[in-house]
């Protein structure tokens, strides 16, 4: 989403107040300069031999054309080619703009840190610089690293509360701070961002609503892990029934964004991988329902230890049969929706119909 929206410089609609859930993790305004000379990159094997003006041109726009057509290896290899000889080109510093969401969306989040990050010291607190940055936070998302990436977001809390944000990067930076949270357990704060990122959704953007939807959905399973939590063991059988009918109920919620990221067709999203993340969570989801309908918790009352495995055998009984029911439930629903399924993503609802279908072999 980002990295088509890195030229925009629309106004935001919504200011947000101090104290409020998404202010909350806003950092002061940055003193970094408009204009700050980047650091050097270090050597590269690229950078070796002789140099030419012909060369450099054709870097750049073999390198551009390259990445305008979604061909990121030789878009990475040429810009690649470009910054490490030509630091200095005019066009060196979009050039590492461009390199690092080529690398990016070729999965390496690592590299496109550094590239971006070389941008963004750049270019300061420009429009392009404040687009870099929600890039360079889902870099640094897909690296595992939450804290890094809040900080990034946190850079764009004074532009955003200024209305220089376009309402679409306002909404992206909260739900990119939601998946940052979640990497991070923190479930309240996730939920929080994603509230305020519906704030700012703009209805005709698919790949941003593919996006909402995604994080939506992580959301939920979330709270679903919670279930039947820590007072399982002291429960008794009834309750603990209840508990984890709430829990299938909170997984059929879950199925509602995915049928709904299903239904966005996106080309943005595609080359993302929502869709895929988004069925590799619920399957991991459904499969501890399983785990936790299978093993119920031994009774912690005086009970023989032979009294205990057959309170235990029956409780799995009818815990099961609860869970089944469940599936079942969600297993119906995945099969009405199919038809309403854009075919590209049909792939993506066999498998987690798939698993949820083996989910119920207990």
């Amino acid at each position: 989403m980002w990295h088509w929206l890195w030229i925009a410089t629309l106004s935001c609609t919504e200011l947000l107040t101090p104290g409020s859930p998404a202010t909350a993790w806003a950092a002061p305004p940055s003193t970094q300069a408009a204009q700050k000379q980047p650091s050097p990159l270090p050597l590269t094997p690229e950078a070796q031999g002789p140099r030419s003006a012909e060369e450099s041109s054709l870097l750049w726009g073999d390198g551009k054309k390259a990445f305008d057509q979604a061909r990121w290896p030789d878009a990475i290899r040429l810009l690649r080619r470009l910054t490490s000889r030509y630091p200095t080109h005019p066009q060196a510093t979009e050039a590492h703009l461009l390199l690092g969401r080529a690398l990016l969306q070729s999965g390496n989040a690592s590299e496109a840190i550094v590239s971006l990050r070389h941008f963004i010291e750049a270019r300061g607190t420009s429009p392009e610089a404040h687009q870099a940055r929600l890039g360079l936070a889902e870099a640094y998302i897909r690296a595992q690293r939450p804290q890094e990436a809040l900080q990034v977001l946190r850079e764009l809390a004074p532009a955003e509360q200024a209305r220089r944000l376009p309402p679409a990067s306002s909404a992206e930076r909260h739900l990119l701070a939601a998946r940052a949270h979640l990497i991070q357990r923190h479930h309240r704060e996730a939920e929080d961002s994603l509230r305020e990122a519906q704030k700012h959704l703009p209805a005709n953007l698919p790949s941003l609503l593919s996006l909402s939807e995604g994080a939506a959905l992580e959301v939920r399973l979330a709270r679903c892990e919670e279930l039947p939590g820590a007072a399982a063991a002291h429960a008794d059988e009834a309750r603990l029934s209840g508990l984890l009918g709430q829990r299938g109920i909170c997984l059929t919620e879950a199925l509602v964004h995915f049928n709904n990221l299903l239904r966005i067709e996106s080309k943005e999203s595609q080359q993302r991988g929502d869709t895929a993340r988004a069925g590799g969570v619920l399957i991991q989801a459904l499969q501890s329902y399983q785990a936790v309908c299978s093993r119920p918790p031994a009774p912690v009352d005086q009970r023989s230890a032979s009294q205990k495995r057959q309170y235990v055998k029956e409780l799995r009984g009818l815990l099961t049969q609860t869970c089944t029911k469940a599936l079942l439930r969600n297993l119906s629903l995945l099969d009405a929706w199919k038809n309403a399924i854009p075919q590209a993503a049909q792939p993506e609802l066999a498998r987690v119909r798939a698993a949820c279908e083996a989910a119920t072999r207990f």
